[in-house]
């Protein structure tokens, strides 16, 4: 099963639905999830203990998916405290969005890569993509047509963490 969050689904911080007051009872759930969606969250108001069980969940075998977009990665330095140190991107932060101009079009999946053989029919464009890089170690699954990180994995403990690189800004 699946946890997604997304920006609009908090107003003041990081509120996540289902979830208590007590850190003891709230992240329990979260460990009963094979993948976590973060789709363009800020968690910079996300206290040290609640970071940390994300890259424990991560670490013990969870999956996790991290959507670009304006409160996301590097960002105004959203995810600086412990992010960095399980996701598969160095960020370029502050300010690491940049504007693509009329897009940068996907490149073909390789071959032996875990996209490999999917056939794009219209080619896909991003607008706008955080100018991050690939750490050593890391995967990079698809590119832009001209060699930018679009979409990232790495492993982590047992868990794996898949980054894409592109923003929700169009």
């Amino acid at each position: 099963s699946t946890f997604y969050f997304n920006y609009m689904s908090h107003t003041q911080g990081i509120k996540m639905p289902g979830y208590a007051a007590d850190p003891s009872k709230e992240w329990a759930p979260l460990f009963t999830k094979d993948v976590v969606v973060l789709a363009n969250i800020e968690v910079r108001k996300m206290d040290w203990g609640r970071s940390q069980m994300f890259k424990e969940y991560v670490n013990q075998g969870g999956g996790l998916v991290v959507l670009g977009g304006l409160q996301t990665l590097g960002q105004g330095n959203n995810m600086k405290y412990g992010w960095a140190d399980f996701m598969p991107v160095m960020f370029n932060g502050p300010w690491e969005i940049v504007n693509c101009g009329n897009g940068i079009a996907f490149a073909p999946p390789a071959a032996g890569t875990l996209l490999a053989g999917i056939i794009m029919v219209r080619q896909p464009k991003v607008m706008y993509r955080h100018a991050v890089s690939a750490k050593s170690g890391a995967e990079v699954f698809l590119y832009g047509q001209n060699g930018e990180p679009l979409l990232v994995g790495m492993n982590y403990g047992r868990g794996r963490v898949v980054v894409f690189t592109g923003t929700v800004l169009g």
